[in-house]
């Protein structure tokens, strides 16, 4: 075995560990996303000194799904989503090293050196490679993200039918046929392109604008880095669509009322989780600010309006 590929089986058995240690995070925070809300609100006092509702923050969560499931139950999901980071990191490694040095077609790349500088020219087409290399691996990987997130969500109706990848494909398969492991896809797809696009413009426009002199050329590798962690949360409101979608709809007590309606496609959700102010419910996993109905009691204190959803 060469250096080449023990180097590739450490990186392999380093992602899966810190996913594995980082899973009960994940998990909670997709039940935070889907809309399950165990533990009210209360209130707390703002860093302005105002009077906030504020849910728990994620490990208070966490710790409440240890106290319903114990420390085994932590892990609920973690086997299908390990499949399906290792099904998109496979297929895009495979559709990259496939496509880097081929060119593009014809009229495509002439238009392209026509129209371009060549710092330009270089992230169009880097870009577009990138492009399809990490969406073929997002759709080899949405049937076990599907079924990952399915398992995660039989967390709140303590149903069992997803505990295992095999169990669910059957489930999945019977009820749904082949579309049913690609739910809450064009979503996730949506927004992989768009943070594709947005943080390479971002890191190739920093690079070659503001760092562009020698002195800067240490800070250079930390811009993608930065440009990553402004675009996903630009593009946030696609991750959490696409995880409601994913189980909205479904067989499972999670997929419709009372804990979410059940949307007619994922624009409908986008739409309806807009007008609720809700396109960025999850993402925040510690200042977790009440968006909801309130009311001030005859003791002057807020409290929250908890409304069933029909």
């Amino acid at each position: 075995m060469d250096s080449s590929s023990m180097d590739r089986g450490a990186q392999i058995v380093l992602g899966a560990g810190v996913t594995a240690l980082f899973h009960p995070i994940a998990y909670a925070k997709v039940l935070i996303q889907i809309g399950y809300e165990p533990v009210g609100p209360t209130l707390h006092t703002g860093l302005l000194g105002g009077k906030t509702l504020m849910y728990p923050n994620v490990f208070s969560y966490v710790g409440y799904i240890k106290k319903t499931d114990g420390f085994s139950g932590l892990y609920r999901g973690l086997a299908p989503r390990l499949i399906s980071a290792g099904a998109s990191n496979f297929v895009s490694n495979a559709v990259q090293s496939h496509l880097v040095g081929r060119p593009l077609a014809t009229e495509v790349e002439s238009k392209i050196d026509e129209a371009f500088s060549e710092g330009v020219r270089r992230l169009l087409k880097d870009t577009l490679y990138e492009t399809c290399s990490r969406c073929a691996g997002v759709i080899a990987s949405q049937p076990f993200h599907v079924i990952f997130v399915r398992s995660v969500a039989q967390f709140i109706g303590r149903e069992t039918k997803y505990s295992s990848p095999l169990s669910a494909i059957s489930e999945i398969w019977e009820k749904e046929g082949i579309l049913g492991f690609f739910s809450g896809l064009i979503p996730r797809l949506l927004g992989e392109v768009l943070t594709i696009w947005l943080a390479n413009t971002i890191t190739y426009t920093i690079n070659s604008y503001i760092l562009s002199d020698k002195c800067h050329e240490d800070k250079r590798g930390y811009t993608s880095m930065f440009s990553q962690l402004v675009v996903t949360q630009i593009t946030y409101p696609f991750n959490l669509v696409a995880n409601i979608m994913a189980v909205n709809g479904s067989d499972l007590y999670a997929g419709g009322r009372p804990i979410s309606p059940v949307y007619a496609s994922w624009v409908d959700c986008w739409s309806r989780l807009k007008d609720q102010n809700q396109l960025k419910r999850g993402s925040s996993l510690f200042w977790r600010t009440y968006k909801g109905p309130s009311i001030i009691n005859k003791a002057g204190i807020i409290m929250p309006v908890i409304e069933p959803v029909y």
